[in-house]
C-alpha cells in the first residue's frame, strides 16, 4: 500500500520519551534495537521525540512502542494498543518536495479508494478530509477516512477510523499514521485526534 522503500535512513533511530504529567519529569530512551533504559513509561501521556528531537508527538501511554524491525527500516517508530489500534512514523527515500505533496495526496487517495472496493455494497469509504494544510508554516497532506454505511452521517461508532499526516522533510517523505483498526470506541477516535493534533516538526 505504501510507495516507500529504504536502506539505512541515516538518522539516529532513538526515541526520547518524557512524561508530560508527573513530577519530576522522567525520561525513557529506546534505541533502534528496542532496548530501554532510565525507567519505565507508566503515565497517561508521553512526549515522544524522534528524528534527533525534530519531530515531537504526544502518545497516550496505553499505546506501546514496538521494537524496530531490521527488515522494515523505513519505519522510524511503531506503536500498538492491545485492542488492535496502531500507529507508525515512516520515512521514504525516493524524494518528495513540498510542491509534490498535492500529486502524492491525489495518488494515495485514489489507491485507498480502490483498495477498499471489497467493502459490502451497503458501505463505502468516506473521506473525512483530503487536503493540503499548513501547520507552523509547513505544508502537510491531511487525509483521513472511515468506512460508513450508505446514508449514514455519524461515524463515531464505526471501525477503521484512520488519519494520516504527510509532509516533505529534508526532501524526503515523512508520514504519520494512526488508526483505530477494528475498535469502535469513540474515545479512541478522540485519542487519535489528539495524537495527530500534537504533531510538531522542526527543520
Amino acid at each position: 500500500m505504501r510507495d516507500l522503500t529504504s536502506s539505512t535512513l541515516g538518522i539516529v533511530c532513538c526515541l526520547a520519551i518524557a512524561f508530560v504529567a508527573g513530577e519530576p519529569r522522567k525520561q525513557l530512551t529506546i534505541d533502534q534495537d528496542g532496548d530501554t533504559s532510565n525507567g519505565e513509561a507508566t503515565d497517561q501521556t508521553l512526549l515522544v521525540s524522534l528524528l534527533d528531537g525534530k519531530l515531537k508527538i504526544e502518545i497516550p501511554s496505553d499505546f506501546s512502542h514496538e521494537p524496530n524491525n531490521p527488515a522494515d527500516p523505513k519505519t522510524v517508530a511503531k506503536f500498538t494498543r492491545k485492542d488492535g489500534a496502531w500507529g507508525e512514523v515512516l520515512r521514504g527515500t525516493h524524494g518528495l518536495t513540498p510542491e509534490e505533496l498535492d500529486q502524492y495526496l491525489a495518488k494515495r487517495v485514489a489507491e485507498y479508494s480502490k483498495g477498499f472496493d471489497w467493502l459490502p455494497k451497503e458501505y463505502h469509504l468516506q473521506w473525512l478530509r483530503k487536503e493540503i494544510v499548513t501547520i507552523d508554516g509547513r505544508k502537510w497532506a491531511d487525509w483521513r477516512y472511515v468506512p460508513m454505511a450508505k446514508g449514514a452521517t455519524d461515524y463515531q461508532n464505526n471501525p477503521v477510523y484512520t488519519r494520516f499526516l504527510t509532509t516533505s522533510y529534508k526532501s524526503q517523505l515523512l508520514e504519520i499514521t494512526f488508526t483505530t483498526n477494528l475498535t469502535t470506541d469513540p474515545k479512541l477516535k478522540a485519542e487519535i485526534d489528539h495524537i495527530m493534533d500534537s504533531v510538531r516538526l522542526e527543520e
